[in-house]
């Protein structure tokens, strides 16, 4: 499995997955641009990001450079809420220290029920599973 993302643009809604194993730090970034770049971008107001299985082999003052690159975007992001699927410690933390400087709404779960909720985002969970199924 690669890297791959869905905006859908009808419900304001992205979902980003990372496939398993290690990433590097250009791995990551270059991803996350490409996603920013995406002609969609700006619809997304609700964003879940699917870390599960991935493990960061990078050190933790790269993290400086991604939030350089997400605000490069503000002026085009326009996300309310952005969820991530962790489930390993050292992801976790490393996504805390992110969430915690770039001042903006995230959060982080481990199940794809509990991201539904954190979103609040407005369709049926049936819909929202179907969504981020691909």
């Amino acid at each position: 499995m690669e890297n791959k993302y869905k905006i859908y643009p009808e419900y304001n809604f992205g979902v980003a997955k990372l496939r398993p194993g290690k990433h590097s730090f250009e791995d990551i970034y270059q991803f996350a641009k490409e996603f920013r770049d995406d002609k969609n971008f700006s619809t997304v107001h609700y964003m879940l990001t699917d870390l599960h299985n991935c493990k960061f082999n990078f050190e933790i003052s790269k993290i400086k450079q991604l939030l350089k690159l997400v605000k490069e975007y503000r002026k085009v992001d326009n996300q309310k809420m952005g969820i991530y699927l962790l489930d390993t410690p050292m992801e976790t933390a490393y996504s805390l220290l992110f969430f915690k400087a770039l001042g903006q709404n995230r959060d982080y779960c481990f199940t794809y029920e509990k991201a539904y909720s954190l979103l609040e985002i407005p369709i049926h969970f049936a819909k929202f599973q179907e969504l981020v199924d691909f």
